[in-house]
C-alpha cells in the first residue's frame, strides 16, 4: 500500500464518499424487503436537489428549500406507491419509467446547468461542521442506520414490510393494509433519498453549484440491476423447461434445450450464462 492510503485524512475522505452509497442502500432496503426495487432513486435525488437549491436561491431561506425538497419527494413517493401498491404494476418497469420523467423535470427546471449562489445560512455551518472530528455526512449516515434498524425491528410498519415481502397474499389475509404499507415504503425510500439530496446540495452548493450529479450513479446502478434481473429471469425460465438428471457419481446435472440445441450443465446458473 502507498504511504498515504491508511492516513487519517484519506480514511475520513473514503468514509465521507461511501456515506452517500450507504444512504442509497438503506433507502433501497425498505422496498427490497417488499420484493420491490426503485430504479428512479438517483434521478429523484437529482430532482429534489435541484428543486431545493432553486427554492433556496429564490427565497434566500434554507427552510424553504428543505420544504420544497420534502414536498417533491413526497409527491414522487406517493405516485410510485399508487402505481406499484395500488395498480400492482411491476416495480422495475414502473420506476424505470418514473426515472426518465424525473430526469426530464430536473433538466427542464434547471436548464441543464448547476444552480449556484446558495445561501450561506445553509452551506456555511453545515458544510464546515465536524462533530468529534468527523464530517456531517458520516454522522447522518450513522444516525439513519440506527433509526432504520429500530423501525424495521421494533415497529409494526417494519414487521409488515417483512411479511409482505415473504408472502403478499398471506399479508392481505392477515389484515395488513398492503397498499398503504407499500405506498409508505416508497415514500420512506424517497425521503431517505432526500437526506442524500440534502448532502448533495450541501457539498456541491458549497463548491460551486447543484446539478444532476446523482444521475450518473443512478444509471450505473440501474444497469447492474437490469442485467442481474435479466439473468434471474433466464434462470426462472430454465427451471420450467429443464429436466434434472442424476449422474452415476450422484451429482446433479441439468439438461437444457436452448434454441433447439441440447446442453448439459452443472447448474441452472451455468446454463443461464
Amino acid at each position: 500500500l502507498a504511504m498515504g492510503v491508511l492516513t487519517t485524512g484519506n480514511l475520513r475522505n473514503i468514509a465521507v464518499q461511501t456515506s452517500y452509497l450507504v444512504i442509497f442502500a438503506m433507502a433501497q432496503c425498505v422496498v427490497i424487503l417488499t420484493r420491490g426495487f426503485d430504479l428512479s432513486l438517483g434521478f429523484n435525488v437529482s430532482l429534489v436537489s435541484v428543486a431545493a437549491a432553486m427554492a433556496m436561491v429564490a427565497t434566500g431561506s434554507a427552510s424553504a428549500g428543505i420544504a420544497a425538497g420534502l414536498g417533491v419527494g413526497l409527491f414522487v413517493g406517493i405516485a410510485n406507491g399508487i402505481l406499484i401498491g395500488g395498480i400492482a404494476l411491476n416495480p422495475l418497469v414502473t420506476t424505470l419509467g418514473t426515472s426518465y420523467i424525473l430526469l426530464a423535470l430536473a433538466s427542464t427546471i434547471s436548464g441543464g446547468f448547476p444552480v449556484p449562489n446558495l445561501p450561506d445560512s445553509f452551506t456555511g455551518p453545515l458544510a464546515l461542521a465536524r462533530p468529534l472530528g468527523l464530517p456531517a455526512p458520516i454522522w447522518v449516515a450513522g444516525a439513519l442506520f440506527l433509526i432504520l434498524f429500530a423501525v424495521l425491528h421494533a415497529t409494526r410498519f417494519g414487521r409488515s414490510l417483512y411479511i409482505i415481502g415473504a408472502n403478499p397474499r398471506a399479508a392481505t389475509a392477515a389484515g395488513i393494509p398492503t397498499f398503504a404499507v407499500l405506498t409508505a415504503a416508497y415514500v420512506a425510500l424517497v425521503e431517505i433519498g432526500g437526506l442524500e439530496a440534502g448532502q448533495t446540495v450541501l457539498v456541491h452548493g458549497a463548491s460551486g453549484g447543484v446539478g444532476l450529479a446523482a444521475c450518473d450513479l443512478a444509471r450505473a446502478l440501474g444497469a447492474k440491476v437490469i442485467a442481474a434481473t435479466h439473468r434471474e429471469d433466464k434462470i426462472e425460465a430454465l427451471e420450467r423447461v429443464a429436466r434434472p438428471d442424476v449422474t452415476a457419481v450422484g451429482l446433479q446435472a441439468v439438461d437444457c434445450d436452448i434454441k433447439h440445441r441440447r446442453y448439459r450443465c452443472d447448474s441452472l446458473q451455468q446454463c443461464a450464462e
